[in-house]
């Protein structure tokens, strides 16, 4: 399924630029090689507000995503438990998606 999550562009939610407020890369438990490491690189900032952190959405790497066991993500709030279990998109996958596309967020 995230396959065809990428075909709308949506990047994963580990790279987003204030990741680091939400989880811990364990960047010794990852390979060395340039295209795993690219898979945990931080996106620039964006233009505008982005939609709540989702550890729940389709686009989150598992805590052991490329550690062959090791952890690899430590979440660090509340709700991080999320991180990877679900194959189904996220209300706030959705929000991610209107605002790539229509430039709008719902409130409320």
């Amino acid at each position: 399924m995230p396959q065809n999550v990428w075909k709308v562009r949506l990047h994963h939610q580990h790279t987003r630029f204030d990741r680091d407020d939400w989880v811990e890369v364990m960047w010794d438990n990852l390979p060395g090689d340039a295209f795993t490491r690219k898979q945990f690189t931080r996106q620039p900032k964006p233009v505008g507000e982005l939609p709540k952190y989702d550890y729940a959405s389709i686009m989150h790497y598992g805590p052991r995503q490329f550690g062959n066991g090791a952890i690899t993500l430590r979440g660090t709030k509340p709700g991080h438990e999320a991180m990877g279990r679900e194959p189904v998109i996220t209300n706030g996958d959705v929000e991610m998606a209107r605002l790539l596309y229509l430039g709008v967020q719902r409130r409320g």
